[in-house]
């Protein structure tokens, strides 16, 4: 069991993490395919290991697949690192998701989240540096009237 705590969360959550090994059938080793310590007992067999990191729920965080010949005590901390980023970035984008709909209600946007996230598919934004003067504009193209009005509402609150 593991407290982890993404920089920007107020709160901790217990997530968990297992090792399991596969082995093959096959002799052949690869850069992946290592003979090491089988928990099946198929030590002369090629085998990768797969770290599963799992939280409260039950559902699958993340997972990561190390050579067969790895100690298992070596793969949490690189597993933590690796994965700590994304986990950071999903927090990221569901704290603006939240926010966006919180805006959404306050604004009494006629615009539903699911729609809000539908339409901005088709914005497209055009950034170009003027070659005199060095300045950068940036600018939104085609919005029709809905992404017009999301746009208005995301400059207005955040």
């Amino acid at each position: 069991m593991i407290f982890f705590r993404c920089p920007n969360a107020e709160n901790r959550s217990v997530v968990f993490y297992d090792m399991t090994t596969l082995y093959f059938e096959a002799s052949d080793e690869d850069d992946l395919r290592k003979t090491g310590f089988s928990k099946d007992g198929k030590h002369a067999n090629p085998q990768i290991l797969i770290g599963l990191l799992v939280g409260l729920g039950g559902y699958a965080i993340g997972y990561d697949i190390f050579e067969g010949n790895t100690y298992e005590g070596h793969t949490l901390i690189p597993f933590l690192e690796s994965i700590e980023a994304h986990i950071c970035i999903a927090f990221t984008a569901y704290t603006i998701y939240k926010e966006l709909e919180r805006v959404l209600k306050e604004e009494k946007a006629s615009i539903s989240l699911q729609t809000a996230s539908e339409i901005t598919h088709n914005m497209y934004n055009i950034t170009y540096q003027l070659p005199e003067s060095k300045q950068i504009i940036s600018t939104l193209l085609n919005m029709d009237e809905q992404q017009r009005k999301l746009y208005e509402i995301v400059q207005k609150n955040f």
